[in-house]
């Protein structure tokens, strides 16, 4: 009797732990920390569309109880909306900025803050903003975009030593940058006259999908500098068909002028006359003087009046 007794005294106690396990676990199952959970997931799988969705429906009904769980959600919601490009991106990182300004995400979030005013092509901001990111905290393939950025923005700033050194320590085995890098560089090379760079950055490049058909203008022009007449000849004569109406035009100038100064005024004329169809700027008066003289030397006075008064 005792027995029975003692089963049905502790029954109830039995069948309220129960009741309480089963609603624990429904709880966790059905909380806003199960979702958190698994907007971070998603978030980690680089789903950032159905991550942002959910971590903006947590914000937006005001379910997480813990600050450190709020301030992540608007954190990742943030980096969503600026890996997705949503129009308001710029505005959430302000925002979050604001919120937070003893938060640990900054410095991270720095680096999409300068990412979204580099795409607005406000590059004293992104560099302002890059220059807060440190760089120990990226992947390699984030170091990679941060420092072919920050070269593109001193570029923009004539800025070419700091750019130069930038471009030096985009990782020259990334797919995304190193081209890019080697580009800009070739260019800086370019402008500041050392050509003998340039010309082996140029070339190394000749057949990147990216670049391909800038660079046989670069090369074209390289060779003229350095007075290599009889190479802008031969390789002009091969890009020409490849160029467009505009290079095509600047490339047949300068074969003109390689003939010119070989004293080959036939041809210099043929292709003066390529030159002058196609050019959309003002002919220069030195080139101008030298298409007259190829037209007085194939008789061709009235016309010759023209260029040279």
């Amino acid at each position: 009797m005792k027995r029975i007794l003692l089963i049905y005294c502790f029954l109830p106690l039995v069948i309220i732990f129960s009741l309480k396990a089963e609603a624990q676990q429904t709880e966790y199952y059905n909380s806003p920390g199960l979702d958190y959970r698994q907007a971070v997931e998603l978030f980690e799988q680089q789903s950032y569309a159905p991550a942002r969705d959910i971590f903006d429906r947590l914000i937006l009904e005001k379910v997480l109880t813990r600050e450190l769980e709020k301030e992540n959600a608007e954190y990742y919601s943030t980096v969503c909306a600026v890996e997705l490009g949503d129009k308001d991106a710029l505005k959430k990182v302000e925002s979050f900025s604001s919120n937070y300004p003893e938060s640990k995400w900054l410095p991270a979030l720095s680096f999409d803050l300068g990412r979204i005013y580099f795409n607005k092509r406000q590059y004293s901001m992104a560099l302002e903003s890059f220059n807060k990111v440190s760089s120990k905290n990226l992947s390699k393939a984030q170091r990679s975009e941060l420092n072919y950025m920050k070269g593109v923005c001193y570029l923009k700033k004539s800025d070419f030593s700091k750019a130069l050194s930038s471009f030096d320590r985009v990782d020259s085995r990334s797919k995304t940058y190193a081209s890019g890098a080697k580009y800009y560089k070739s260019h800086i090379y370019y402008q500041q006259g050392e050509y003998d760079k340039a010309y082996k950055g140029f070339k190394s490049l000749e057949n990147d999908r990216r670049f391909k058909k800038y660079i046989p203008n670069y090369l074209i022009n390289i060779s003229y500098e350095q007075g290599n007449y009889q190479q802008v000849i031969d390789e002009g004569s091969l890009y020409m068909s490849k160029a467009d109406r505009k290079s095509q035009a600047d490339i047949a100038r300068l074969i003109a002028n390689s003939y010119y100064e070989l004293n080959d005024n036939e041809n210099a004329f043929e292709y003066y006359k390529i030159f002058e169809n196609q050019a959309r700027r003002k002919i220069e008066p030195s080139e101008n003087y030298r298409i007259g003289y190829t037209k007085l030397y194939k008789s061709k006075f009235d016309d010759a009046i023209n260029n040279l008064v």
